[in-house]
């Protein structure tokens, strides 16, 4: 996922995958966050948003301030990314997580990994997924 229509000094909301606890226990998302982010792109935040919130869409990809419905949507959403999540058993979360990303020069390559933090049975876990952007600037 990604755009080549980006503009130094954008933010763009960045979706991360939509957690799936495959378990037979239900977990707690404490915390999500993006692992490798190239010059030229800088991480501000990552938020959570409950898909009840915005519709029911998830965002995947939307400029910050953009005009579209969705992302007007999405940047009117409560963010409740202090509050820990639970991820019934063998079931997607109801919740999904946002990476803010500031365009602050020239990119060169995605950003390609991210991570979850939760707890299960009383003990802490953190799982390294893929979570490809490529956001680039307009040339």
């Amino acid at each position: 996922m990604g755009t080549e229509e980006g503009k130094i000094g954008q933010e763009w909301n960045f979706g991360l995958p939509l957690p799936y606890n495959k378990s037979t226990k239900s977990l707690l998302i404490t915390g999500a966050k993006v692992l490798d982010p190239p010059p030229g792109l800088k991480v501000r935040g990552v938020s959570a948003h409950t898909l009840a919130s915005t519709g029911g869409d998830v965002v995947l990809l939307s400029q910050f301030g953009g005009d579209d419905p969705v992302a007007k949507e999405f940047d009117a959403s409560k963010d409740i990314s202090r509050t820990p999540v639970t991820v019934g058993p063998r079931s997607l979360s109801k919740v999904y997580y946002v990476a803010r990303v500031k365009i602050t020069g020239p990119v060169s390559k995605e950003i390609e990994k991210c991570r979850f933090e939760y707890q299960q049975d009383g003990k802490s876990y953190a799982q390294v997924i893929g979570c490809r952007l490529q956001l680039y600037v307009k040339k």
